[in-house]
């Protein structure tokens, strides 16, 4: 009997396995058309449920998840002045690189004269 049932349930779970192959491909099919035929709310909404439904999208209300391993991502820095402060880090060295940037591109116009 115990084989019985679970020779029942494998068919039962190869069966369901089938059928969900079949769904994706029809749901597929039909993301493709509302992408190019749908207007831009459409299209974004079918996009947040497929990625969401794959676990790369958090659901609505869910806590921020990291996408390549699911932990929950919790900031690093809480303290509003920290925050600040490291703004203020961030955007001091992409003005310098932007510097360094600038001499070179003037540096090359040199040599190219």
């Amino acid at each position: 009997m115990q084989e019985a049932i679970r020779e029942l349930e494998e068919e039962i779970h190869r069966s369901t396995e089938r059928l969900f192959a079949g769904l994706l491909r029809t749901s597929i099919g039909s993301m493709r058309k509302i992408l190019r035929r749908g207007d831009a709310k459409s299209a974004l909404r079918a996009i947040e449920l497929l990625w969401t439904s794959v676990g790369r999208l958090p659901q609505k209300g869910a806590p921020e998840t990291n996408a390549f391993n699911q932990q929950v991502v919790r900031p690093l820095v809480t303290d509003p002045e920290d925050v600040r402060a490291a703004m203020s880090l961030l955007k001091a060295e992409r003005r310098r690189q932007e510097g360094e940037d600038l001499e070179m591109v003037e540096q090359r116009d040199r040599l190219a004269e």
